[in-house]
């Protein structure tokens, strides 16, 4: 069996956990300042502000507003509470990912909120021995998690019978587990400035954030089904053809997509191109 991540990343990773650093700092922080999405100033934080518009009493409204939150995370970032950070897997800006249904969305939440408990519980029944923390139990407990949850995407990629729009939609699903995961794991490598400035800016997948296709590429060796199943030397072939598959396209992608609505093949192709900008270069 090949590994979940790349072992050299995940040695780096496991280098730097930060024993010191509070489980779940980041969330609590998201929580502490507030979350974005009861405001409307989220996405200002994280993305560049738009020059005021030139007309109209609401266009510098809101260029006054825009520029207050630069000037008051300057002065955080100038006091050492925030500090630039750089989640590989998360894209900085805030829209919502375009595939991700309502039901895949809670599903997210539910498991976000379930790691969150997991870490928490590790304070009461993990004994820390010599430079083993509790972030370092954790982070070996969302390797399991991992392994967990590529297997299931290879269960995906394995199936026949269905259209290819509909694999990738389930892939997706499972892209974005896989995604959710190693960012819990690198959230354990930050320190306490970093965490509050991603818990300020809600910088979660959980929260609809995008994932990077080619950073995902790196840490996963996949992107794509045939990918995953060349990874795992594993080729697919359906005996049917698509032409059966094709004839339940529409039961398929309304149900076994986890209610997603239908997607059209020009956003599939503009979200999953290779040469799509995965923004990695951005600054904060």
């Amino acid at each position: 069996m090949p590994p979940v991540v790349a072992p050299e990343r995940r040695a780096s990773l496991y280098a730097r956990v930060n024993s010191n650093l509070q489980p779940q700092a980041a969330r609590h922080w998201r929580q502490h300042c507030g979350s974005p999405e009861a405001t409307s100033s989220g996405s200002a934080r994280q993305t560049s502000i738009p020059a005021p518009k030139s007309k109209g009493r609401g266009g510098r409204k809101i260029g006054r507003a825009a520029l207050k939150l630069r000037r008051e995370e300057e002065q955080l970032k100038r006091s050492g509470a925030l500090a630039r950070y750089e989640l590989y897997l998360v894209r900085r800006d805030c829209a919502v990912d375009p595939l991700l249904s309502p039901s895949a969305s809670t599903t997210e939440r539910r498991l976000w909120d379930e790691l969150h408990d997991i870490h928490l519980l590790l304070r009461e029944t993990h004994v820390p021995t010599g430079s083993h923390s509790i972030n370092h139990a954790y982070f070996e407990t969302i390797d399991f998690r991992l392994t967990d949850a590529e297997t299931a995407a290879l269960a995906v990629a394995q199936t026949q019978g269905i259209t290819p729009r509909t694999r990738d939609k389930l892939l997706h699903i499972h892209r974005r587990t896989l995604a959710i995961l190693y960012t819990e794991q690198e959230l354990l490598t930050m320190d306490a400035p970093q965490s509050r400035s991603i818990g300020r800016d809600d910088a979660f997948l959980p929260c609809g954030r995008r994932i990077k296709h080619r950073e995902f590429n790196s840490v996963f060796g996949w992107w794509s089904s045939e990918q995953l199943l060349d990874k795992y030397g594993m080729t697919y072939s359906d005996d049917n053809g698509a032409e059966s598959a094709m004839s339940s396209s529409d039961e398929e992608d309304s149900e076994a997509a986890s209610g997603s609505g239908r997607v059209s093949d020009a956003l599939i192709r503009d979200l999953f191109a290779s040469d799509v900008e995965d923004d990695s270069d951005m600054d904060n």
